[in-house]
C-alpha cells in the first residue's frame, strides 16, 4: 500500500473525537480537609487498618484552623500586636503568629518597632550579624534601585531555620550598642520597603503608647492583635487601649473593632483564670480570644515552635487562624502613610 508523503501528514487535519468518547478532564481540585480520612485517635488506627472513617470533632476543628492560616491575600498584610503594658506577652505573640503564618506560606517577618530596646532580638535565633532595624533606616536608598533584591535584605533581617520567618529587630543586637529611638517616618518607610518585599508583617509594636513610633505602626496595621495575661492590671491596660482606639475614629477605631485577643498563662495553674477573664468580657468578648497555655518553653530562651508542647501549638495555631479570619479581605492602609 502506497504510504501518503510527509507533507501529506503534516497538512492533513487532526482526527476529531466525538463528545461522548473524549470526556472533558476533571478540574485539578484537591477534596476538602475535613473529607479527607482521619489520622489521629481510635479513628486514625481504624483508617490506617483499611477502613475509611472521618475525622472527629476535634480533628476537623484543627484542619479548619490550618485552612485559615494559609489564607493569602491580594497585596500585603500588617498585623500590631499591641498593650502597652509591660510583661502583656508582645514579643512571644509575635514571633510564634510569625512562626505559624510562615510554616503555612512563607514570606513573613517580625519586626521589633518598640522605642527604645525590645526584646524580640533576644528571644529569636540570631545570625552571623548584628543588623538590626536602625542599620535598615540608614541603608534605605540601596533599595531604591532598580537591581535591588529581596536577598539583599539577609544583611539585616535574622532568618529562623526552623520556624522559616526572617526577624528584624528594634536595635543593634551588639553588647554595649546603645538604643536609638524611632520616628514615625522611620517607621513609615521601614514598613513600605518590608511592604515591598513580605506578604505579611507582624509588628511587636512595643509598650510607649504615646510614642510617634507606636502611633505609626498601628496606622499602618491591617489587623490588631490586643495580648494579655490573665493579670487584671494587663487586661485592664488592653481595654483601655481598644477604648482610645475607638474613641479616635476612622481607621483605628475599624482596628479596635476587628481586634482578636490573646491571653497567655504567664504562670502555672492560670490557666481556669485566663479563660475567666476571656469568658467575662474584660478584655474582647469570648469568641475574639484565643487563650494560651502556659508553657516551660516561652518563658526563657530562643521562642521555637516545635519546642512547645502539642497543646500550646495548638493553641497558637488558633490564635493565627483567627487573626487570619478577622483580616480584612481588602486593605485601606496606604503604605508609607502615616493618617
Amino acid at each position: 500500500m502506497q504510504q501518503p508523503a510527509p507533507s501529506a501528514l503534516l497538512s492533513a487535519p487532526a482526527p476529531q473525537s466525538s463528545p461522548a468518547s473524549q470526556p472533558a478532564p476533571e478540574p485539578l481540585t484537591s477534596p476538602a480537609p475535613a473529607a479527607l480520612p482521619a489520622q489521629r485517635g481510635w479513628r486514625g488506627l481504624l483508617v490506617r487498618a483499611g477502613l475509611r472513617v472521618g475525622p472527629g470533632a476535634a480533628e476537623r476543628s484543627e484542619r479548619a484552623d490550618h485552612a485559615a492560616a494559609r489564607r493569602f491575600w491580594t497585596g500585603p498584610r500588617t498585623i500590631a500586636v499591641v498593650n502597652p503594658k509591660g510583661g502583656a506577652g508582645r514579643t512571644p505573640t509575635t514571633a510564634m503568629l510569625a512562626a505559624v503564618f510562615a510554616r503555612h506560606g512563607g514570606a513573613v517577618v517580625a519586626w521589633d518597632a518598640a522605642a527604645g530596646a525590645g526584646t524580640l532580638g533576644w528571644r529569636t535565633q540570631h545570625r552571623q550579624h548584628d543588623a538590626s532595624a536602625i542599620d535598615l533606616r540608614d541603608h534605605l536608598d540601596d533599595f531604591l534601585w532598580t537591581d535591588a533584591r529581596a536577598s539583599d535584605l539577609m544583611s539585616f533581617v535574622h532568618h529562623q531555620d526552623e520556624d522559616l520567618y526572617d526577624v528584624l529587630p528594634g536595635r543593634a543586637m551588639a553588647a554595649g550598642a546603645l538604643d536609638e529611638s524611632w520616628s514615625a517616618a522611620d517607621v513609615a518607610e521601614l514598613h513600605g520597603l518590608l511592604a515591598t518585599y513580605y506578604r505579611l508583617v507582624v509588628v511587636d509594636t512595643g509598650a510607649s503608647a504615646e510614642d510617634p513610633a507606636w502611633q505609626a505602626a498601628v496606622a499602618a496595621a491591617d489587623q490588631l492583635v490586643v495580648v494579655a495575661t490573665p493579670h487584671p492590671a494587663v487586661i485592664a491596660s488592653g481595654r483601655r487601649l481598644l477604648e482610645a482606639l475607638t474613641h479616635r475614629g476612622g481607621h483605628h477605631a475599624a482596628l479596635a473593632r476587628g481586634a482578636v485577643g490573646v491571653l497567655t498563662e504567664a504562670e502555672p495553674g492560670t490557666h481556669r483564670a485566663a479563660v475567666a477573664a476571656a469568658a467575662s468580657g474584660q478584655l474582647l468578648a469570648p469568641e475574639q480570644v484565643s487563650v494560651v497555655p502556659h508553657d516551660p518553653a516561652m518563658v526563657d530562651g530562643v521562642l521555637t515552635y516545635d519546642r512547645l508542647h502539642r497543646r500550646t501549638r495548638r493553641a497558637w495555631l488558633r490564635a493565627a487562624a483567627m487573626t487570619a479570619a478577622a483580616m480584612p479581605e481588602h486593605s485601606d492602609v496606604v503604605v508609607g502613610d502615616l493618617a
